[in-house]
């Protein structure tokens, strides 16, 4: 999505490498810049954990990168709302100066005052699919190898993301 809006300069700040929902956005995000042929260089990642905190300290850090990103997605919408806070205090207009993205669509990232662009799945899905692999293991059921699940998404449009002029 950010390259059919002309984005070139991206920034991701993920979760943790250590955890597999980290990993696995990281992932996801790579492979879909890969795609549009875009890199992501080491400069402009950022992991830590899901927080406020992380988005809001990583900020100023990509900002002051040789060539600061004109849109950075989050590996979860509350460490998108972090880059939000961070990005009025640095005195930047989202989205006119800056594009940001979320993940996992929660209930506040509709409300007027984030109104964040994001990337809903369905958590109740994720979390049936979960017991079930969990019983399935416990039960001595499971592939050894383990089980790779991947849900659909759906790209909820708001007012955090631009096309580059």
């Amino acid at each position: 999505m950010l390259a059919e809006l002309g984005h070139r300069r991206i920034a991701g700040i993920f979760g943790a490498a250590n955890t597999t929902t980290g990993r696995g956005r990281e992932l996801g995000f790579r492979l879909a810049l890969a795609d549009a042929g875009i890199g992501l260089p080491a400069d402009r990642v950022v992991r830590g954990a899901f927080e406020y905190d992380t988005g809001y300290r990583a900020l100023p850090a990509l900002l002051d990168a040789a060539e600061a990103p004109t849109a950075v997605f989050c590996g979860n919408d509350v460490v998108a709302i972090g880059v939000l806070n961070a990005a009025l205090a640095a005195g930047l207009r989202v989205p006119d100066d800056l594009t940001v993205i979320g993940f996992d669509d929660l209930p506040m990232a509709a409300w007027e005052v984030f109104r964040l662009t994001t990337v809903r799945h369905d958590l109740r899905e994720l979390s049936r699919q979960a017991a079930r692999l969990l019983v399935r293991r416990i039960d001595g059921d499971a592939d050894p190898a383990g089980e790779r699940l991947v849900l659909p998404t759906e790209f909820v449009p708001r007012a955090t993301h631009a096309r580059l002029p």
